[in-house]
């Protein structure tokens, strides 16, 4: 099938900042509802620099959805268990696996 040239750029590279590999696909896949929200949440609201992301909890809760501190908890764990995050000395910075979540966002 041959592509038009008019239609033959494609409208998306500028969101494809991040490739994520088949293994990675699997894992979010995998995660539940909750946690998905919260990934997605880390992915395009958290801070983040240095291999840290810094959660606001109250700005998570509102944009996700929850209705209770829980479930970003519950959350943040099933991503700390999956490999996703990991958890630093500071109540609300975690480290990020790059393979995950890779630019860094201010």
């Amino acid at each position: 099938m041959l592509i038009h040239p008019k239609n033959s750029k494609n409208i998306f590279k500028s969101d494809s900042e991040l490739a994520i590999g088949m293994k990675e696909a699997v894992a979010i896949g995998e995660l539940s509802r909750t946690a998905i929200r919260l990934y997605l949440f880390i992915r395009e609201y958290a801070f983040r620099t240095n291999g840290h992301v810094v959660i606001d909890f109250d700005l998570a809760k509102q944009l996700c959805g929850y209705k209770q501190n829980k479930s970003v908890y519950n959350a943040l764990n099933e991503l700390i268990s999956n490999n996703i995050l990991a958890k630093s000395q500071d109540s609300i910075e975690f480290y990020y696996n790059p393979k995950f979540i890779s630019h860094e966002k201010e």
